[in-house]
This record gives C-alpha cells, structure tokens and sequence, in this order.
C-alpha cells in the first residue's frame, strides 16, 4: 500500500438516501478513513501507526509532486487530535457529513478524531 485516501465528490443528498448499492458512487470517507486504518490494518500488525500516518499525508503530497508544509511559527496549520485507542459505533447520527452512507454503518471502529484545525481555524472539538 502506497497511499491512503479518500476521494471527496459530494453529491445531493437525495442522490444518497437509497442503499448503498443502489446510490451514487462514494461514500462517507473523511470521517471513517483513519479510524478503518487504525482497527483494520495497525492494530492486527499489518502496518505501523507511523505508516499508516505517513500513507495519508505525505505520500500523497510526494506522488502529487507537492511540497510539504510543516508546522512554522505564523503560518496558519491543519492538524487533528486523534485518540487512536476510543473505540466508537458507526451511525447515521454520530457523522457529520451530509450523506450518511457507509460500508461502515453498525461496526465499531478504533480511533476517534477529536479535534480538527483546519487553516488555524478550530472546525470540530468534541465534549
């Protein structure tokens, strides 16, 4: 495994409200994609923590021939703060995106995201 990641094509949520099956293609990837890679690939030992990390940050940035930006003192950074070991159930009401189509609905997953900063801005922080 090189790289991974998700592919973020929003579509109408009238578009999405059928089965999975049935529905436009894609499903909800941004908030189960790290916690998948967590319970399904470091904790059985196929892969390292530090690899899964890097296989979603800057492998792609390296194959995308764009530069990678580390944290500098007046720039605006993108982090989040994930608990690798919280164990959550996948459900229409605990994901934020629009659509809540997912492979992953009913199944417990490890690594919960708890904070989001995107471009210095706090976009999600949980109790």
């Amino acid at each position: 495994i090189k790289v991974i990641a998700t592919d973020h094509a929003p579509h109408l949520k009238r578009n999405k409200e059928k089965s999975f099956l049935e529905s436009r293609p894609g499903f909800v990837g941004l908030e189960t994609a790290l916690p998948a890679a967590i319970t399904y690939l470091y904790l059985p030992g196929h892969l390292s923590f530090l690899e899964i990390v890097k296989k979603m940050t800057i492998e792609p940035l390296k194959i995308l021939n764009k530069p990678f930006n580390r944290f500098q003192n007046g720039l605006k950074g993108d982090l989040i703060v994930v608990n690798p070991w919280k164990e959550w159930l996948v459900s229409e009401n605990n994901l934020v995106s629009q659509s809540k189509n997912s492979p992953f609905l009913g199944i417990n997953l490890k690594g919960k995201i708890e904070i989001i900063i995107s471009k210095g801005n706090l976009i999600k922080q949980n109790d």
